[in-house]
């Protein structure tokens, strides 16, 4: 490597009238405020030194090594999907191979099925998976924006698991390609409210939860978010006329959602409005009747989301608190109604790994999720009932209510506990025990839940502890940096509240690139 010097952080067009540039994406303040096109940022580290690694390597082999060879690009994602890696051959090692005995469009396309594997979960059983429809959106011969994300946060994934400042460098350089084309695209009227420019976007976002270093990467993810939901306004009811449109609308409305509980804000009218068009049409039905669980939990998480709005404009009183009794009463009859494609078991165990009497087995990622979305929002809901009584009169009535809903949240936060043996392999031995590590979207479906039950009304400083080190798995061996700044925060005693942070308060790494 030579080094070239510090350079600057701005973009071209501040760069270039020498203003100061906040350096906030996919668009900078000044460029926005002049209303003109920013270009985003260069990568810095890829800046400050050249690789010379190249040219060493064709002195070393000689004029007759050639790295312009031709590979055929795999014709579907899929079959990185369904069938799993040999321990000796895993996307992994081989891209780390071909990261230095191949041309970079090699390296770019294993990036793609890396993705695929470790990011998209696909059940039939149910209507939803993670990131499930991406295989068929990428096979369709998506547009160069759509590539560009996946490569980058295929890149970036490796690049965690490998600890590689190399690949972490040309995921950024891919990751600042992306975001030149998302803007590119969004300034065409013919490309703004495609497909592909919708889930780029989003991939935006799961790009900083994968490569989080600081609260201002979960300000740029809540940043796509907000950007993706005005690309759907755009698209308009439409977008819902097909399978595809559908299942991209699923997504945004439960990263949507997420955004609003944190912010304590109400989920947006069209949200709402799209899903109960949805609902009443049949969309979501399927065979089993599974297909409507998801939606009608989604309502009432917007319910909740909505009471937390609400609480943070007035504070609390006998009017929400009633109101958090009814979600509550919501909540305990969904869990009573869904389909026997939901039930889990609870198992007993003698592990000493796993500090809890028990684990639960599920039939499907999804279901689990489910599960811990309502225990989540039981949780949540819990609180604000907590809250009212442990500040009103002390008569024996309110006692009783406050003891049964502290009772409440301690068991649904184990129940949350109880659900990650299934997440990680399936099992109470620790994850790093296992022959092959959890694939990485299980840790994205856990990152919430288990806030959650870390900073519950009454919290217990043994399971938070535990969880603390279970968000150490998920940044360390599963690769998503964020669960690294969230065991951080909580290792402080601290709360995400990254919307009000001044995004220069970086929250450093534990162990360094």
């Amino acid at each position: 490597m030579v080094y070239c010097g510090r350079p600057s952080k701005g973009c071209q067009p501040c760069r270039s009238r020498k203003t100061k540039c906040d350096g906030i994406v996919p668009s900078c303040s000044q460029c926005l405020k002049a209303s003109r096109e920013c270009f985003g940022y260069r990568d810095e580290q890829s800046m400050i030194f050249r690789d010379e690694t190249r040219k060493v390597m064709q002195k070393a082999r000689g004029r007759n090594f050639e790295l312009s060879g031709k590979h055929s690009k795999p014709t579907s994602p899929e079959s990185h999907i369904a069938t799993q890696e040999p321990s000796h051959s895993t996307p992994e090692t081989s891209l780390m191979t071909l990261a230095f005995l191949t041309p970079s469009h090699f390296v770019e396309d294993d990036a793609a099925s890396f993705f695929f594997y470790h990011y998209v979960l696909k059940e039939p059983a149910f209507a939803n998976g993670l990131y499930d429809f991406l295989p068929t959106l990428y096979s369709q011969g998506s547009s160069a924006v759509f590539q560009d994300i996946v490569t980058a946060t295929g890149l970036a994934g490796l690049a965690n698991l490998k600890r590689s400042s190399t690949l972490m460098h040309a995921a950024r350089a891919k990751h600042s390609t992306a975001l030149r084309s998302v803007n590119a695209s969004l300034q065409n009227p013919e490309t703004a409210t495609s497909d592909s420019t919708l889930m780029a976007v989003l991939l935006l976002g799961l790009f900083e939860n994968i490569t989080c270093s600081s609260p201002s990467s979960i300000q740029a993810w809540a940043k796509h978010v907000s950007g993706a939901l005005a690309i759907a306004r755009l698209r308009g009811r439409q977008q819902l006329e097909n399978d595809l449109g559908r299942r991209l609308f699923l997504h945004l409305r439960n990263q949507v959602l997420i955004d609003c509980i944190q912010r304590q804000e109400a989920v947006p009218d069209i949200i709402n409005e799209w899903n109960a068009s949805s609902i009443r049409s049949g969309h979501f039905e399927e065979a089993d009747g599974a297909g409507f669980v998801e939606p009608r939990l989604f309502q009432i998480m917007a319910q909740l989301a909505a009471l937390r709005y609400k609480v943070k404009v007035k504070g609390h009183s006998h009017e929400t608190t009633a109101e958090a009794v009814s979600i509550d009463n919501d909540l305990i009859t969904w869990a009573a109604t869904v389909p026997p494609d939901y039930a889990y078991t609870t198992v007993s165990h003698n592990s000493s790994d796993f500090p809890f009497p028990s684990y639960h087995e599920y039939k499907f990622i999804w279901s689990a999720t489910c599960w811990n979305i309502y225990r989540t929002a039981r949780i949540f809901v819990a609180a604000k009932i907590i809250h009212w009584y442990s500040s009103s009169n002390s008569t024996t009535a309110s006692q009783q209510i406050l003891s049964g809903y502290l009772q409440n949240e301690a068991v649904l936060a184990d129940e949350i506990c109880a659900s990650v043996p299934y997440y990680f392999g399936g099992n109470p031995d620790s994850v790093y025990s296992l022959p092959t590590p959890p694939k990485a979207a299980s840790g994205f479906a856990l990152l919430w839940p288990l806030y959650a039950a870390a900073t519950t009304f009454h919290k217990s400083k043994f399971r938070t502890g535990w969880i603390v080190k279970q968000y150490d798995v998920i940044g360390d061996v599963l690769g998503i940096r964020i669960a690294s700044v969230f065991a951080s925060t909580l290792r402080k005693n601290q709360h995400i509240s990254v919307w009000d942070r001044d995004p220069s308060d970086r929250i450093e790494d534990e162990e360094a690139w």
